[in-house]
């Protein structure tokens, strides 16, 4: 029997973006899914838990791309006008089950940056 020495790279999944914003400023969430051997089919987006579906909440955009050069299945999730009720727990699951989340809060006052 002979192997051919290739590497694939892990399953991998993982989530990017402000952990606080201030309301009213854009929530956005980038994912990006790898999958072994093969790209992911598709991701779903949750918040606390439950299910995201972009087509019922016009505030919310979820974009979706396979990138063959990444090897990646990269999905976006934008808020354009962030509320306080958009605060919670984001979490992006792969087709193959991989998950990772980012807890956004959404702040009410400017936010300051120190040196």
């Amino acid at each position: 029997m002979t192997s051919l020495g290739l590497c694939l790279p892990a399953t991998a999944i993982t989530v990017k973006g402000k952990q606080y914003v201030e309301m009213g400023n854009p929530i956005h969430l980038v994912c990006k899914a790898t999958g072994g051997a093969q790209i992911p089919e598709d991701v779903d987006w949750f918040k606390d838990g439950i299910r995201i579906d972009s087509t019922r909440d016009s505030k919310m955009v979820i974009t979706k791309l396979r990138s063959l050069e990444q090897q990646a299945f990269i999905s976006e999730l934008i808020i354009d006008h962030s509320r306080l009720r958009d605060s919670g727990n984001y979490i992006c699951r792969s087709s193959e089950i991989a998950i990772d989340s980012l807890k956004v809060t959404v702040l009410v006052g400017k936010l300051y940056h120190t040196l």
